[in-house]
């Protein structure tokens, strides 16, 4: 997910697991590389940079965020680009340490800088660095 002009993308830690670089490929067809800029296995979030203009994601209102509310999370597991997994936003304020091997993924979705949501998705394998969305 883009989140500046300037190339600074937000994945997931396991996609760049150990690699200083790498190649991103993006909707419009293009594929950058990209540097590694930082990830945390903790929170399984990595900072990458590619070196072009990008168009960032627009970010939601997390605060506005409630249990129950439906969302949607883009990724490309085991390479096959363009998978949507469908969840529900399960809790708020929670906090937890994840795993990228599970097969049923619970991902935390910061809801501030220490209250993350807990949003709960089926995935077909590994979640692959795609962003989750809520559903309006």
């Amino acid at each position: 997910m883009a989140l500046t002009p300037d190339g600074y993308l937000l994945t997931s830690a396991h996609v760049v697991s150990r690699a200083g670089e790498g190649t991103a490929a993006f909707a419009d067809g293009r594929e950058l590389d990209f540097e590694v800029i930082g990830a945390d296995d903790l929170s399984e979030l990595a900072m990458v940079r590619v070196h072009a203009d990008v168009d960032p994601a627009r970010l939601g209102d997390a605060a506005a965020l409630r249990v129950g509310q439906l969302v949607v999370a883009v990724g490309s597991p085991l390479g096959m680009a363009g998978s949507v997994s469908a969840g529900v936003v399960s809790a708020l304020g929670r906090s937890f340490v994840t795993s990228a091997a599970a097969m049923a993924a619970v991902a935390s979705v910061p809801r501030t800088s220490s209250s993350p949501s807990t949003t709960e998705f089926t995935v077909v394998s590994l979640p692959a660095g795609g962003p989750a969305t809520a559903v309006e």
